[in-house]
């Protein structure tokens, strides 16, 4: 259910992302523990009852930051390495993707993205930095690293023979699980970490 945001937990407001941010500044090594606890224990400095929607587990897709970063934290607890030594480990490295990190320190300086803001019809340059909740959209990478994982997505889990993930995984990776049905939004279907938008009858991939 937290890997296809059916947990019943919320959409991330912003001024909580600035929060998690804070957090981050001041306990990188824990994070992200102890944001999550302060997030989302009733009685806690960060709580609101607002964490949570109306819905069951299971019930509704609700888009969630948070959902993600305690996937996260429970891969760290499990695992027994930080989030970036596990994907490096088994993810990065066995894919040959060399120029992918959740830190600006270890992106080559002529590979990186420039940042911009359109504000007024001018694009404004804005300096690097790093995203706290890495799980949530946090990691740094080259079209090319980009392409070996979705190449090994391809070949149900291989590249050039090294092999991340078994067949079934994949498989259960691209499994429709739910709908979004806010008519406010562009509608997709998601599965775990993939979107699947519907363009003129073709079901079309997005990594989300």
């Amino acid at each position: 259910m937290l890997l296809s945001h059916q947990s019943s937990l919320s959409m991330t407001p912003l001024k909580d992302l600035i929060s998690f941010g804070i957090v981050y500044f001041f306990f990188p090594k824990n994070f992200p523990y102890p944001a999550l606890k302060w997030h989302l224990v009733p009685g806690e400095r960060m709580y609101r009852a607002e964490v949570w929607t109306d819905n069951k587990p299971g019930d509704a897709f609700n888009y969630s930051n948070t959902g993600y970063l305690l996937l996260e934290y429970l891969v760290e607890q499990i695992s027994g390495e930080s989030f970036d030594d596990y994907c490096r480990d088994n993810i990065f490295n066995p894919l040959d993707m060399k120029n992918s990190s959740f830190y600006f320190r270890d992106i080559k300086r002529m590979q990186r993205a420039v940042p911009y803001l359109l504000k007024g019809g001018y694009h404004i340059r804005l300096p690097f930095y790093d995203v706290p909740d890495s799980a949530a959209g946090g990691l740094l990478t080259s079209v090319e690293d980009l392409s070996h994982f979705l190449i090994a997505h391809m070949n149900n889990g291989t590249y050039k023979s090294v092999r991340i993930l078994n067949n079934s995984t994949v498989e259960l990776m691209h499994t429709i699980y739910c709908e979004n049905t806010n008519s406010d939004a562009i509608s997709f279907s998601y599965g775990f970490g993939w979107m699947f938008f519907n363009i003129s009858g073709k079901i079309l991939p997005f990594v989300s």
